[in-house]
Order: structure tokens, then sequence, then C-alpha cells
């Protein structure tokens, strides 16, 4: 399992409560070390709108 997998499943739904209970070797924490580096690299990432404008000649 890796930390892909337990985002994978928290925005699917899959409860922390579910997760711990399938995997009893998972910690509370280890869950919230796989959320850090996910936020981290949000607010690191820009998003950037490009409009396209189309004109008739």
């Amino acid at each position: 399992m890796s930390g892909a997998w337990v985002l994978l499943s928290l925005a699917s739904g899959v409860t922390q409560q579910e997760i711990l209970y399938d995997f009893p070797h998972l910690t509370e924490q280890d869950i919230l070390a796989c959320l850090s580096p996910a936020a981290d690299r949000e607010q690191r990432t820009m998003t950037i709108v490009v409009r396209s404008y189309f004109c008739k000649i």
C-alpha cells in the first residue's frame, strides 16, 4: 500500500477509521503523513487559466 492509495481511498469516501480497521498496522499518524506531501504539493501548484479567442475574419 502506498501514500497514493491512502489519498485515493480518502478521496473516494473511505474514512480514516475504515482504513485503520482494514490495515491495523497503520496508525493515524501514518495517514496524516500521507496528507502532508499532498497538501504541500497543492500549495506549490500554480493554476494558469488561458483563454482562447476566436475571431472571424
